[in-house]
């Protein structure tokens, strides 16, 4: 309470309201203290939530955007914050590990073994959105029921996933994933799909 009664008949609207303000506490907390300012504070989700997108209620069965996109924000010290950006190109959670290290100017061997890239280049602004793909997957299909995994390479214009019937989307114009390409657009299929076989 008070989300529960506020939010009856929409729990899932309760959860984030609840959060936010969990969120508005710590954040608080830190301004008053005076240690905001100087934090480097990163807001991550680990799955979005399928709202009956796709047939799916929950997250984890498929690997479209509803469950993929998450939000990613870097709140950077006041010294070095420069001035709000979005960064349009995909990125995956993966990338948050280097990333932070480069923010923070440590120098550690385990970076080696990361699979992401640093993406401070792009929270600084100091270049250009590139040709970056992320990569997903779930087991979750296999290892419940049998089914076949699926796998996906995201760019900035097309989702891929591969499955029994693979699927292929144009995010440009079909943000929410509704008509399958694959067999209209065979040549950025193959291309795609060459790609996620390469990982």
């Amino acid at each position: 309470e008070p989300f529960r009664s506020q939010y009856a008949g929409r729990l899932y609207d309760g959860e984030v309201a609840y959060t936010d303000s969990q969120l508005a506490r710590l954040l608080d907390h830190l301004r008053r203290t005076g240690i905001y300012d100087r934090a480097l504070i990163v807001l991550l989700s680990d799955h979005g939530e399928s709202l009956g997108e796709h047939g799916e209620d929950e997250h984890g069965f498929f690997i479209y955007h509803s469950t993929l996109r998450v939000p990613m924000i870097f709140k950077l010290p006041a010294r070095s914050a420069g001035s709000p950006r979005v960064v349009r190109q995909p990125v995956g959670t993966v990338d948050v590990a280097p990333t932070l290290l480069e923010l923070l100017r440590l120098r550690d061997p385990i970076t080696r073994q990361f699979q992401g890239i640093s993406l401070a280049s792009l929270i600084l602004g100091k270049a250009a959105d590139g040709d970056q793909r992320v990569y997903a997957e779930t087991y979750y299909p296999r290892n419940s029921f049998g089914w076949s995994p699926l796998r996906s390479l995201t760019t900035r214009q097309y989702h891929y996933i591969e499955a029994p019937q693979p699927e292929l989307y144009d995010l440009a114009s079909d943000p929410q994933e509704k008509t399958n390409l694959f067999a209209t657009k065979q040549a950025e299929a193959a291309a795609l799909r060459e790609r996620l076989r390469d990982i």
